[in-house]
């Protein structure tokens, strides 16, 4: 049972954004947020595991600090919030809390309680939740690219960011990048940079629960060239340099054959289009 909660944990936390659109509801991602709270509690309920403190070794006890300190900013930022901002960013007060809390959580029940099931059952979700916004980023961003089209989806996210922000469509502070055909796609989430990191997270998840070198090495390309089709050049960095970090005995140079004979047809795309 508990295998099957880590396993919903991450799906929660990733389609909270797209559960608001569909629904054009924030009423609907709150659910979803209560949801991940929930599962939280239960994991936080279940027979725990008898397993040494991670927090006697050295470098998880720096992991203990870090987040340690993030929890304690964020619930000192409140306060401040508060003092500068007025009454007016209760709201937002209440989701940096929801934030601190459910970093606070996740890492004491993994780092803590969890069994090795659980925390492969977690990567297994992370993983679907990757793959689910991967194969979005690239759907649209290749719709955007060559038939120069928008989803449905994609109109229904632009005008729920605005009516969440009380902007209305053709007001000066409209920003129209999301619709905007010429620009890169956002993905299924809130914004491209945080579709981008799922699929980081899908392919570092995935890294830890196959042993074998070749799919490893698969995974790291069509990770690689799933970003570069999505445009996202912070999000490549950023993968690029922890991945040969940690894993640079894993990933050679055939890693990238991939990307390279993937990315080849659309390079004439693009050319036929701009032509």
């Amino acid at each position: 049972f508990a295998s099957v909660l880590c396993f919903l944990l991450p799906l929660a936390i990733g389609m909270t954004f797209p559960v608001q659109v569909l629904s054009g509801s924030k009423i609907a991602g709150s659910f979803s947020l209560m949801l991940m709270l929930f599962l939280i509690g239960v994991l936080l309920l279940t027979k725990r595991i008898k397993k040494p403190r991670l927090s006697k070794e050295f470098r998880s006890e720096v992991w203990d600090w870090v987040v340690f300190a993030f929890v304690g900013l964020a619930v000192l930022a409140i306060p401040v919030s508060w003092m500068a901002f007025g009454v007016e960013s209760l709201s937002g007060s209440f989701a940096v809390l929801y934030l601190a809390a459910q970093a606070g959580l996740m890492y004491y029940y993994f780092s803590r309680r969890a069994s090795e099931r659980a925390i492969d059952s977690f990567f297994a979700g992370m993983v679907i939740m990757g793959t689910v916004s991967g194969a979005f980023f690239v759907f649209e961003s290749f719709n955007k690219l060559a038939l120069g089209q928008i989803t449905e989806y994609t109109l229904k996210a632009h005008e729920y960011s605005l009516a969440a922000a009380g902007i209305g469509l053709g007001d000066p502070g409209e920003n129209v990048f999301r619709i905007d055909v010429a620009y890169r796609s956002y993905g299924l989430l809130e914004r491209h940079a945080t579709s981008a990191l799922w699929m980081a997270f899908g392919f570092f998840a995935y890294w830890f629960l196959t042993a074998e070198t070749s799919k490893r090495r698969n995974a790291f390309g069509f990770t690689f060239v799933a970003l570069l089709i999505a445009q996202n050049f912070t999000s490549i960095g950023a993968f690029l340099l922890v991945s040969l970090c940690l894993y640079r005995g894993s990933i050679k140079i055939r890693s990238f054959a991939i990307p390279i004979l993937a990315l080849t047809p659309l390079l004439f795309v693009y050319r036929d289009k701009v032509t």
